[in-house]
């Protein structure tokens, strides 16, 4: 597993295996990766697909990851500031210790995943699943 550790992605400036976190509007594809100790700022993933991606004490602020769906994932000690995951599917993906913060999630679906210590404050759940 392929992991990149310590690094601010921001905008269009960071690409990394012909991937390009940016502005605008990217699908991407992503197997067995792990992110640890990233920050991810004004990033737009809308409708990518990241399958068995692990974050680990990372932050996302302000970015759009509207539609992604992640799968057989996890988020370890994850913080998501002014960000948007309307739509977002969670498939058996497990999250310990994430907070959501002014985020909007409105019909984010968390499909057999595993939630611990997860807070969501001052954040949009409006038609969010949890099964």
């Amino acid at each position: 597993m392929e992991t990149l550790n310590q690094i601010i992605i921001e905008d269009s400036l960071f690409e990394y295996r012909g991937i390009r976190f940016s502005e605008v509007n990217q699908h991407i594809e992503l197997n067995t990766f792990t992110f640890s100790n990233c920050t991810f700022k004004n990033c737009v993933l809308i409708g990518s697909m990241l399958n068995s991606v692990c974050f680990q004490n990372c932050k996302f602020v302000n970015c759009d990851l509207s539609n992604v769906k992640f799968i057989n994932s996890s988020f370890l000690n994850v913080e998501f500031v002014s960000s948007k995951l309307s739509g977002c599917e969670l498939v058996k993906t497990t999250l310990m210790e994430v907070n959501y913060y002014d985020s909007n999630l409105t019909y984010i679906n968390f499909i057999e995943s595993k939630i611990y210590n997860t807070a969501f404050k001052d954040s949009n759940l409006y038609q969010g699943f949890f099964e």
